[in-house]
């Protein structure tokens, strides 16, 4: 699930890579959008920062745009979890590390994050 996570998240910085240079960031947090944006330094993120990431960019998004809060759009949020849930081969402990990792992921994105005024989160149709 972190890996999992952890791609999501490369994925989404290399959409917005402009963060890389944007002249609102510092030096530190700039390299830390490089990091998200490697291919190979990404897979060295351990699972703290994995879990934050979605929240740090948030955070860089409002620092480059000079806004204090927006709005997330997240589709297919539980995709993830419906995966790991139809695996037949995960026993109930192991299943119970990744729903308690991606509910961490989505409260450091969702709940905890001063960045977000609202969002809309749909679920997939089994």
């Amino acid at each position: 699930m972190v890996n999992f996570c952890r791609v999501i998240i490369h994925n989404t910085f290399k959409q917005n890579s402009f963060l890389k240079t944007s002249p609102r960031l510092s030096e530190d947090q700039r390299k830390v959008c490089e990091k998200w944006c490697s291919d190979r330094k990404r897979e060295n993120l351990n699972e703290s920062r994995t879990m934050n990431g979605l929240a740090i960019l948030c955070k860089y998004l409002c620092l480059h745009f000079e806004k204090p809060k927006f709005f997330v759009l997240t589709d297919e949020y539980d995709s993830p979890i419906m995966k790991a849930v139809f695996n037949s081969k995960m026993d109930p402990e192991e299943l119970s590390g990744i729903l308690k990792f991606y509910i961490d992921v989505l409260a450091s994105l969702l709940k905890d994050n001063i960045h977000v005024l609202g969002a809309v989160v749909t679920g997939i149709e089994v």
